[in-house]
């Protein structure tokens, strides 16, 4: 690598927009949605929100990291509102503790026909239970 010129160039920070073959390329994706899901296997899990604790309702894991978790359920819940995730790992039930940052309607195919939404939550720090079932 040259080390004579500095990373990102002026040209690459600064494109033109105004250039024909740039505006042709971005026509392409005008009508695109971005999801933020992954393609990774999902997983079954039970979800209690804190105004009906008694109740649990299923839901799907669609991805997860040591801070947040995004569910796919068919219900809607409120930015702000507390969860508990129960997950069955073997013989182990690990309980989430999280508050919802956001939740929407899906977009993907289907998604409408079976009222999915997305749920994205952080997790909230030292409330992670694991106990055997």
């Amino acid at each position: 690598m040259n080390d004579t010129h500095a990373f990102p160039t002026p040209h690459a920070a600064n494109p033109d927009w105004d250039d024909p073959d740039l505006r042709d390329m971005l026509s392409g994706s005008s009508g695109w949605t971005l999801d933020n899901r992954h393609s990774t296997r999902l997983k079954k899990v039970a979800v209690r929100t804190e105004l009906a604790s008694s109740h649990a309702r299923a839901a799907l894991v669609s991805w997860e990291d040591d801070h947040k978790i995004v569910l796919l359920a068919d219900f809607p819940v409120a930015c702000g509102e507390r969860l508990e995730i129960r997950k069955d790992i073997a013989d182990v039930t690990r309980t989430i503790h999280c508050e919802v940052t956001q939740c929407r309607p899906g977009r993907r195919a289907g998604d409408v026909e079976r009222h999915v939404h997305v749920v994205w939550a952080r997790k909230r720090a030292g409330r992670h239970v694991t106990r055997l079932v």
